[in-house]
């Protein structure tokens, strides 16, 4: 039986990475295995997380000290799951997603439970992690990444657009699908439309 967050996950393109963990997620869900399942769903989409943190150009509101802190970070085994997760609940002065303080403070606190629900299943504590936790928390990643969208995105990808179509840097016919990656994953549904009108009008 094929899953509907499966399908959605076909179609978001993620790095192999990402999709293997969430497979894993998938595969333990269907054996029962709920905390497990939880487990790797929630790894999986803090990798997500990570991997637009690494290819995002520096927000021009976060110092650059502190964003070399969280590249540095977020490459360290020890660290990046911690530091994936503080960078989108912190830096409420230098806010590094593009999220307003109401929506900010909303998304913390789903956030929050996430992770605290993450440690329940990790460390086998006595509250209960079922099926309806996992179906729950999938329902959040598919709401939420979308809108985890880092500040400044827009202009590295057209950086990356005028680079790779400028025959000096890039030779003819390279393959261009991870600017479209890049763009899918640095850029609001919103502001898609807009994008692509002021880019290509």
């Amino acid at each position: 039986m094929i899953l509907p967050i499966e399908k959605w996950m076909v179609e978001q393109d993620f790095p192999i990475e990402v999709t293997n963990l969430l497979d894993e997620g998938f595969t333990c869900y269907k054996a029962g295995a709920y905390r497990a399942g939880l487990l790797f769903s929630y790894l999986g989409f803090e990798k997500i997380i990570k991997n637009r943190l690494l290819d995002a150009r520096r927000p021009d509101n976060v110092p650059e000290g502190a964003w070399t802190s969280i590249q540095r970070d977020v490459n360290n085994d020890a660290k990046w799951e911690e530091t994936v997760f503080d960078t989108i609940t912190g830096y409420s002065k230098n806010p590094i997603f593009l999220q307003d303080n109401k929506k900010r403070e909303e998304m913390n606190r789903h956030l929050f439970y996430w992770r605290d629900r993450r440690n329940d299943a990790a460390h086998a504590k006595e509250n209960e992690i079922n099926y309806a936790h996992v179906e729950s928390f999938w329902t959040f990643m598919q709401s939420y990444l979308p809108k985890l969208v880092v500040r400044g995105s827009r202009t590295a990808i057209l950086d990356s657009i005028e680079k790779h179509f400028d025959h000096r840097f890039t030779p003819e016919n390279t393959d261009f699908s991870h600017i479209m990656q890049q763009i899918k994953n640095s850029l609001n549904d919103d502001d898609l439309k807009s994008f692509y009108t002021k880019r290509f009008s």
